[in-house]
């Protein structure tokens, strides 16, 4: 987490505090996701900065995804039963899966 002042807030990143207005209210709620409306009234509110959830680094292996689908490709070109077929699909899939499920995993949880 780190405090940001207000012109290098991106879209996209996650307010890491409750924002509070002046009487006590609770106007943007911690894990808010920035946009333009939001960095819009952040701006006419005279807000200067504010504590943020640093962007977690987008590490998936998108050669080793494109491996695995030339791999069915390729597979799908010779004589082989279509259970193999099914099954060679179907471990990609999971592989797949879980490299998407982890790339969200960093961004989404990440601190």
């Amino acid at each position: 987490m780190s405090y940001l002042h207000l012109s290098e807030i991106k879209l996209g990143m996650t307010l890491n505090q409750v924002l509070v207005s002046p009487n006590g209210n609770m106007v943007l709620g911690q894990g808010t996701v920035m946009n333009e409306y939001l960095l819009s009234c952040l701006k006419d509110w005279n807000v200067k900065g504010v504590d943020v959830i640093e962007e977690a680094a987008a590490e998936f292996n998108l050669a080793e995804i494109e491996r695995m689908i030339s791999d069915i490709v390729i597979s799908l070109t010779d004589n082989a039963p279509i259970e193999t077929h099914l099954q060679s699909a179907a471990q990609v899939h999971s592989e797949i899966e879980t490299e998407l499920k982890g790339l969200l995993n960093r961004v989404c949880w990440e601190d």
